[in-house]
């Protein structure tokens, strides 16, 4: 019998008792396709959030940024007019139309109630501000207050950021003349509480100075007296603010939000809504608000532009 020698072993045997054999295992085509798919998903996913939600470098309107939470204005004595614009976002023709009617006028400022994009997006916000600059005099403050739609993102939600970058803050206030004139932030329907307290500050130094007041915000109050119930901010938020401004002299209120123009009252104060909606110039007019001021006393007329007659 021939022994091993330990100097030179065997080569292992292809086949081992009491041993598993080892298998080659293959990657399946479905996981890699998998993988990939989602590698691929994720990527165009970031790239889609990084285009959507990135704010540009600059903006082409600085001066419309509201930086301060209270504005001057020189009103050149006790009587001016401004104009009141409503929500439009979807109504490009019409709108020009009544920022132009608006602007051939002599106001002091023009006021935005909100809703001037369908979406919160870079593009939309680009599209906005290009008709501006095309549109807008120069040197004429132009003031706005957000929408809903100025604030919805169609994919992300909310975001203020690209608001915020033209256009600044989101509730200030703006004196001219025996006047304040309140700008609220309504875009998510109804008013935060820090919000309501600012307001109660700024309605205290109105009465201070023995100014009387307007407020602009894009969601108009709840009615409890056969005025609008629907498209309205909510139940608690209408209460809240009819309790802060309580004992105030404000005179009248401004919103868009509903898309039609009409009038009603809520505890005493005329409420002027206005808007332009797909009826406008179908054949509806397109219509906004033209405010006279002299000392205290205040005048409201409802302007309307016609759509322009076709060339034969």
């Amino acid at each position: 019998m021939v022994s091993a020698d330990p100097r030179h072993p065997s080569p292992p045997s292809d086949h081992h008792v009491g041993q598993p054999q080892k298998s080659t295992r293959c990657v399946s085509p479905v996981l890699t396709f998998a993988v990939g798919f989602l590698v691929v998903a994720a990527a165009g996913a970031f790239l889609y959030w990084n285009s959507e939600l990135r704010v540009p470098a600059g903006t082409p309107l600085p001066d419309l940024r509201i930086r301060d939470d209270a504005i001057g204005l020189d009103s050149s004595g006790e009587a001016f007019s401004f104009a009141v614009l409503g929500d439009n976002c979807m109504c490009e023709a019409p709108r020009l139309a009544v920022m132009e009617d608006a602007q051939a006028r002599e106001i002091l400022f023009l006021c935005n109630m909100g809703d001037v994009v369908r979406f919160a997006n870079p593009a939309h916000w680009k599209r906005y501000m290009r008709e501006l600059q095309s549109h807008l005099k120069p040197n004429l403050p132009y003031f706005h207050t957000p929408g809903n739609h100025d604030v919805d993102h169609q994919v992300f939600g909310k975001q203020y950021k690209f608001y915020e970058h033209y256009l600044g803050r989101t509730w200030y206030a703006v004196d001219a003349g025996e006047w304040r004139l309140v700008f609220l932030d309504t875009g998510k329907l109804g008013l935060s509480q820090i919000q309501r307290n600012w307001l109660g500050e700024k309605l205290g130094e109105a009465k201070q100075q023995g100014k009387r007041v307007i407020l602009l915000t894009h969601t108009p109050p709840r009615s409890t007296d056969g005025g609008p119930v629907d498209h309205t901010m909510g139940s608690e938020s209408s209460r809240a603010l009819a309790e802060i401004i309580s004992g105030y002299d404000v005179a009248a209120i401004f919103a868009g939000h509903i898309h039609k123009v009409f009038t009603y009252e809520w505890h005493g104060i005329p409420v002027y809504v206005s808007s332009l909606s797909k009826q406008t110039w179908k054949p509806d007019p397109a219509e906004y608000y033209q405010v006279w001021v002299e000392g205290k006393e205040l005048e409201v007329k409802t302007i309307q532009v016609m759509r322009p007659a076709m060339n034969d």
